[in-house]
């Protein structure tokens, strides 16, 4: 339990919802290769309502898909393919490159002195960043 716990605990930090952090938690953490609706319901102690909109959003991201068995009306869940982690991690870079912008701004902003250099050294250091991160994410894609 303390896996789930830690887990959704990081994945809300990250930007996901409560519940959808809850359920990508358990959904990593579990060993089946498909969930219910049910199975996550029940696997998280949620209502049915809860994990719709939960399900909705983690599948908006990329982080689960939907699929259905030919004749079957209730579908199932399962993580994204390949590992999901690395696309949602790409897709928050963006908030890197949006402070470095505002960094930029500030810079510019700023009349001339010494200590609006910090601004500078904090973009650059981002940008450093989001660029290692971008190319850390594409080798592990390609090695998977």
């Amino acid at each position: 339990m303390r896996v789930h716990q830690r887990l959704t605990a990081e994945l809300h930090r990250l930007g996901l919802s409560t519940t959808a952090s809850r359920v990508l938690a358990y959904a990593l953490a579990d060993g089946r290769d498909r969930l219910t609706a049910r199975d996550l319901a029940e696997g998280i102690g949620s209502s049915a309502a809860a994990i719709s909109g939960a399900v909705q959003e983690l599948v908006r991201l990329g982080l689960l898909q939907r699929d259905r068995e030919p004749g079957v009306r209730s579908g199932y869940y399962r993580l994204g393919r390949p590992n999901p982690l690395p696309r949602y991690l790409a897709s928050r870079l963006v908030l890197l490159e949006r402070l470095e912008e505002a960094l930029e701004a500030g810079f510019r902003e700023l009349a001339p002195r010494d200590d609006r250099d910090r601004l500078l050294e904090a973009r650059d250091f981002l940008s450093y960043l989001r660029a290692s991160a971008s190319r850390a994410i594409a080798r592990w894609e390609r090695s998977s």
